[in-house]
């Protein structure tokens, strides 16, 4: 009888790699800042600072709660912004704002 080790546990992400993967989102959003709406680049700096911020102090995560109303008024704001949810502006907007929130969701390293 072989016996299957369980996968071992993911480790956390250490403050360096989530400093680095700060910069490359910041360096990959961008060139495509001066044709977003300004809120769009607000949200992603207060998101990216959230994120480094949650790194460095090693608090807690947002709520998956907090995370679905935070989607949702991001939805609501490329809505309002664009009058629709579909087309080239309102797809590269929801494109970034959901690349950034991923960050929060990121807590190990696969």
């Amino acid at each position: 009888m072989s016996t299957v080790a369980a996968p071992a546990a993911s480790q956390h992400l250490d403050v360096r790699n989530v400093m680095w993967l700060i910069a490359a989102m910041a360096f990959v959003i961008a060139p495509h800042l001066g044709r977003l709406p300004a809120w769009v680049g607000l949200f992603c700096l207060a998101v990216l600072m959230w994120r480094a911020w949650i790194g460095w102090a090693a608090i807690h995560f947002p709520s998956v709660w907090l995370m679905r109303l935070i989607t949702i008024v991001a939805c609501i704001g490329t809505f309002t912004q664009y009058h629709r949810l579909t087309g080239r502006e309102p797809g590269v907007t929801l494109l970034i704002v959901m690349a950034v929130l991923k960050l929060l969701e990121m807590r190990t390293q696969r």
